[in-house]
């Protein structure tokens, strides 16, 4: 007695990576054929279609924000960035600094020297108490000449918050020269250009500071 019979069954298997593998089994008189097919194998991305595309659009956008913010600075970031370039060009500054009593006022004199930077950049200099970035208490400001250079001075019978000066002068005091066209963001004050700490004599009557060649530099 002759028997004849085809037996077909799909099996879908998924590995241990979640590969999608379809099999299908054919008997034909006794005899076993086997094939397999895999997306990865074909070069098919398996992720759904949808996920496919939101990928490429988020990626799509996050380099064209970036290109945008790269593009509209601030005009105080395109200073800063114009100034850095300057810095690493070797700007250098020298300053002297005096104080001393007049009568019952304090005569604060500065001469500012520096190379590197523009005609009628604004210069600031400034006595800080306790530290180059401390409180400031005593204030000057002028601009450049063409040859980089300034000098001012001034009487103060009180200090920037208005109170009395002291009879001698601290010991604490430091003597502080800004570009104040030139924010630095990491201080959020005018870019320092040289700091030294008053040096004191004559029993607190006089103090001085000098500023030798510094090199404005940045992280």
């Amino acid at each position: 007695m002759t028997s004849h019979f085809t037996t077909s069954y799909h099996k879908i298997v998924l590995t241990k990576n979640a590969k999608e593998t379809s099999m299908s089994n054919h008997v034909e008189g006794g005899s076993i054929h086997t094939s397999r097919s895999t997306n990865k194998e074909a070069g098919v991305s398996t992720r759904p279609r949808w996920l496919q595309f939101s990928s490429f659009g988020c990626t799509l956008l996050m380099v064209l924000t970036i290109a945008v913010c790269a593009t509209q600075l601030t005009p105080n970031q395109k200073t800063y960035a114009t100034f850095l370039k300057k810095a690493a060009a070797k700007v250098t500054a020298q300053g002297n600094a005096t104080l001393e009593f007049s009568d019952d006022k304090l005569r604060f004199s500065v001469s500012i020297k520096t190379s590197g930077l523009d005609g009628d950049t604004p210069i600031a200099a400034h006595v800080h108490d306790a530290e180059c970035l401390g409180t400031v208490l005593f204030s000057l400001s002028g601009k450049l000449n063409g040859s980089g250079e300034v000098e001012f001075e001034e009487e103060f019978a009180k200090d920037k918050a208005g109170k009395n000066i002291p009879t001698t002068i601290p010991t604490n005091w430091f003597f502080n020269f800004h570009d104040t066209k030139v924010i630095d963001p990491q201080t959020g004050k005018g870019v320092s250009l040289g700091c030294e700490k008053l040096s004191v004599s004559d029993n607190g009557a006089k103090a001085s500071a000098k500023v030798k060649n510094h090199t404005v530099t940045f992280p």
